[in-house]
């Protein structure tokens, strides 16, 4: 018995196994969102220049500055420059509240300009991401940053009175629809909400009904509509009483 205990002392104690190798953590996504709006905000905003253009001059120069919050608000019930016949309460008030804080300053104001761009591409880009169409995450955002950096948008964004009046609205139509195609009730009360905010910036968002009933005809969205007429009709309404 002394023999065995002093063999048992000798026996090397049993080794603990050695855990497994930890995996390597998951690379961090490259940020390629955040890059394309920031890309987007330096290219106009490095473009903007201090020289007042087409309708600055009715808009801006030979309307006074808002001296005061009231002042600004007031907006939302004047009538358009020159008594032309719109009605264009938030396009207006956005543009005398800018007016209010930064001062007549046309390159400030064209900087506000370039932020409605990168509101305009992180909308589309949220747009084409929707199921609904079925797009690669790479070819939304190439399709975004397209929108984004597209010639035309200058003679929006190079316009101090133009993101107000030629920009806003296109932010809350395409706002609309990448909403309404993502079809939950919640997020069909903010596309109607969006129609209305863009009637009242500009009227040619007028056509964002229209684009609701053919995305629905079409079958787009992530819960299609049913197709028969009640249905529709119940899911149309709220957005025909907007229009009304």
């Amino acid at each position: 018995p002394a023999v065995t205990r002093a063999r048992r002392r000798r026996r090397p104690a049993a080794l603990d196994p050695a855990p497994p190798p930890s995996s390597p953590p998951p690379p961090r996504p490259f940020p390629a969102l955040p890059l394309t709006l920031l890309g987007v905000a330096l290219l106009w905003s490095l473009g903007a220049s201090a020289a007042w253009i087409y309708d600055d001059l009715p808009l801006i120069v030979d309307t006074p500055r808002p001296a005061s919050l009231d002042d600004a608000l007031a907006a939302l019930r004047s009538a358009h420059w020159n008594n032309l016949p719109y009605y264009r309460p938030l396009s207006r008030a956005t543009l005398a509240l800018a007016r209010l804080t930064l001062g007549d300053d046309a390159a400030a104001l064209k900087i506000v300009n370039a932020g409605f761009m990168v509101l305009l591409t992180l909308c589309t880009d949220a747009m084409l991401r929707a199921r609904a169409f079925g797009l690669p995450r790479g070819a939304a955002l190439l399709g975004a940053a397209l929108v984004g950096v597209h010639p035309a948008a200058a003679e929006c964004v190079h316009v101090a009175s133009g993101g107000a009046e030629s920009l806003a609205h296109l932010v809350c139509a395409v706002g609309a629809v990448s909403l309404w195609v993502r079809g939950a009730r919640g997020q069909r009360a903010g596309a109607v909400a969006l129609c209305a905010a863009g009637m009242l910036f500009k009227e040619q968002a007028v056509v964002i009904p229209a684009l609701f009933v053919l995305a629905d005809l079409l079958g787009l969205g992530d819960e299609p509509p049913r197709r028969d007429p009640a249905a529709l009709l119940a899911r149309h309404a709220p957005v025909a009483i907007v229009v009304v």
